[in-house]
């Protein structure tokens, strides 16, 4: 009797650090995407052969964009690319395989390459806060 005892209490425990997590999760997505310049956007390496596709919200920030990766627990960001360094490879075009309004941005930082797919509002406001940057040498969209 003991034992049953003892896996209804491990049962129990486990059932209410899963609901803590969950909790946690949805607390944490909700407060990024109510902040100021945040959106949602499927991230893409496209430098990889696998293409993998991650979930999560991007921010704009001072002089940089940062992106949040969905299924984390984490506040800090997963990637943070510097504005000056971020480019625009060709114009945004639409993705059809959603069958929404969503919309693949082609961006380069540093010399690695990776894809977005976003909202069409969330893609002009991402091009226009690229623009609207510090100048630098290089245009933003190539």
């Amino acid at each position: 009797m003991p034992a049953i005892t003892v896996t209804v209490d491990v049962i129990l425990v486990l059932v209410g650090l899963i609901l803590i997590w969950w909790l946690w999760a949805a607390m944490r997505w909700r407060n990024l995407c109510r902040t100021a310049g945040s959106f949602p956007c499927t991230l893409i390496d496209a430098d990889s052969a696998k293409r993998s596709q991650r979930h999560g919200v991007a921010r704009f920030g001072d002089g940089s964009l940062r992106w949040y990766a969905r299924g984390s627990l984490s506040y800090r960001p997963v990637h943070r690319w510097p504005r000056a360094t971020l480019e625009v490879m060709g114009c945004p075009k639409e993705d059809t395989g959603t069958g929404g309004p969503w919309e693949t941005v082609r961006l380069t930082s540093g010399g690695r390459s990776f894809v977005m797919v976003l909202s069409r509002s969330a893609s002009a406001g991402l091009i226009g806060w690229l623009e609207a940057g510090p100048s630098h040498q290089n245009p933003v969209i190539r």
